[in-house]
């Protein structure tokens, strides 16, 4: 198995997103037939990168945010563009779907579901969503019906 290390993750915090323009690269994606990579550590990089999704001015840098249980990351899978998906166990129903949507798919310990979760006691699944770049109208630029 591959390892999955590239000069973006092993850049500063502070620089890592700068340099690839705020979007993490595409070619981080198992080959065919290979596969999940397995994460133990807490102090791994990538989930460095995921723990500091926890705070919005990382989420708002990074334009990545987590979607944390199995129902929301079925659903990030099925209408987002997933970037990676965690599971606890290698066996996970949605580590298959993610496979065929060339999704990384990450069979991560406990310790590392807990480091990057925000809830208590977290789920089996966790995805790694980009956010979608929909803008709003400005205040004031509706126009409203006179009566």
């Amino acid at each position: 198995m591959r390892l999955h290390l590239r000069s973006w993750q092993r850049l500063p915090k502070a620089n890592w997103h700068n340099k690839t323009g705020g979007a993490i690269p595409s070619d981080f994606l198992l080959d065919k037939g290979e596969k999940m990579e397995q994460i133990a550590s807490a102090k791994n990089e990538y989930i460095k990168l995921l723990r500091s999704l926890k705070q919005k001015k990382n989420r708002e840098e990074t334009g990545l945010y987590l979607a944390e249980g199995e129902k929301c990351a079925a659903e990030a899978l099925r209408y987002g563009k997933v970037e990676a998906l965690l599971v606890a166990e290698e066996g996970h129903p949605l580590a298959s779907r993610a496979e065929e949507a060339r999704v990384r798919v990450i069979c991560a310990s406990q310790a590392v579901m807990e480091a990057v979760s925000e809830v208590k006691t977290p789920q089996g699944a966790l995805a790694v969503v980009k956010k979608s770049r929909a803008s709003c109208p400005k205040p004031g630029s509706l126009w409203r019906w006179k009566m």
